[in-house]
């Protein structure tokens, strides 16, 4: 549990950096992009910390009949009900093979929306010069691009990195 609210915290102060605007960028390596990476099914994300409200360990989930399949459901976060998205169906690449007491939540949040996302494991917490943002794959489906806005590359693994504004504007999110 120390690991998680260790992990938790050092979320929540790049993304208190990120908001008020006070990091110190450096100029010889140009903007920096504050990122939360992720795994999902093995495969490696990556979302600006600005999205990412908070990181819970994995609740009891309710049901939400008549929902779209990659809705898991809702949990309940001190009082604030929040749905969870199976990310990897929602991008039609995959879907959630199982639930496991180890995973966490990540829950993503805009103007507009707050969704949970299921994840095996956050990686890190980083900032990155927008130089080493690589293009997304060329053999990705139109339809995924517009969720990816590239790659990075990561302790020698290659992570998407997400569209937060694409994915939480997406009106198939919302329910109800």
């Amino acid at each position: 549990m120390d690991e998680n609210r260790e992990m938790e915290e050092k979320i929540l102060l790049e993304r208190a950096k990120v908001l008020s605007n006070n990091d110190k960028q450096d100029q010889s390596q140009g903007n920096q992009k504050q990122l939360v990476a992720f795994l999902i099914s093995g495969k490696g994300y990556a979302i600006e910390v600005s999205w990412v409200k908070e990181m819970l360990p994995l609740p009891k989930i309710t049901p939400i009949p008549g929902v779209p399949s990659f809705i898991l459901g809702a949990v309940n976060v001190r009082g604030n009900i929040v749905t969870l998205t199976d990310l990897e169906e929602f991008l039609e690449i995959g879907k959630l093979k199982e639930k496991k007491e180890e995973q966490k939540i990540l829950v993503l949040e805009s103007s507009k929306i707050q969704t949970g996302i299921i994840v095996d494991d956050v990686i890190d917490c980083l900032s990155i010069p927008e130089k080493q943002i690589e293009a997304p794959l060329v053999t990705l489906e139109e339809k995924k691009l517009e969720y990816i806005l590239g790659q990075i590359r990561l302790k020698g693994k290659i992570f998407a990195f997400l569209d937060g504004k694409a994915l939480l504007e997406n009106s198939r999110l919302l329910i109800g």
